[in-house]
């Protein structure tokens, strides 16, 4: 079945506010800058980066609304060590065992900056890619991960990204985009990363 989802609304996620800097205070984010136009999976056996390059992915594809990522913040430098990711559980939690619901509610919606456990790749057509190596995340989140993982087929996770504002000119802070996993089930993927041409 379809595992994933078109865009999750951007207010349903918590970004820093006009005044965080002064009272800490995160608001629902205004609409996503971009949505998401596919969310494919593949097995690797090995560290794969350039995923996009592999694919063949076009810049402003057909059917999509969004501007040219050449123009997009995140793409560029001193954007790139500012891109979070929020993860959040919306759906199939009450269900699961006592343990693992503590465990999601650890790190739930929290966001992490990816250029601590990935790397940023551009792509001339207007297209950039974040590749985050989750065996590289800190070990409290690698163990919650690995805990929980098992679990993936009961729940609805909404994944969004948003650059980290770090100044007042920068805030309010806006969601760049965001997709739903539904109940996904890893053991299904099963083409693997090799079988693409280059």
């Amino acid at each position: 079945p379809h595992s994933w989802s078109t865009q999750v609304p951007g207010k349903s996620f918590q970004v820093r506010g006009r005044s965080y800097l002064i009272d800490k205070k995160k608001v629902a984010s205004e609409e996503c800058l971009y949505y998401s136009y596919s969310v494919e999976a593949y097995r690797t056996e090995e560290k794969t980066f350039d995923i996009a390059g592999r694919l063949k992915i076009q810049g402003d594809g057909p059917g999509t609304d969004s501007p040219n990522l050449e123009s997009a913040p995140a793409h560029k430098n001193e954007y790139r060590t500012r891109v979070k990711v929020m993860a959040k559980v919306a759906g199939g939690q009450d269900s699961l065992p006592w343990a693992v619901k503590m465990a999601l509610n650890q790190g739930n919606g929290k966001p992490f900056i990816v250029s601590k456990c990935g790397t940023f790749i551009d792509h001339e057509r207007g297209v950039f890619e974040i590749d985050s190596d989750v065996h590289n995340f800190i070990p409290m989140a690698l163990k919650g991960l690995n805990n929980c993982k098992s679990y993936f087929t009961q729940l609805l996770m909404d994944i969004g990204l948003v650059i980290e504002a770090r100044n007042s000119q920068e805030l309010p802070e806006q969601m760049l985009l965001t997709y739903r996993f539904c109940n996904p089930d890893l053991k299904q993927v099963v083409q693997n990363i090799k079988s693409l041409n280059t």
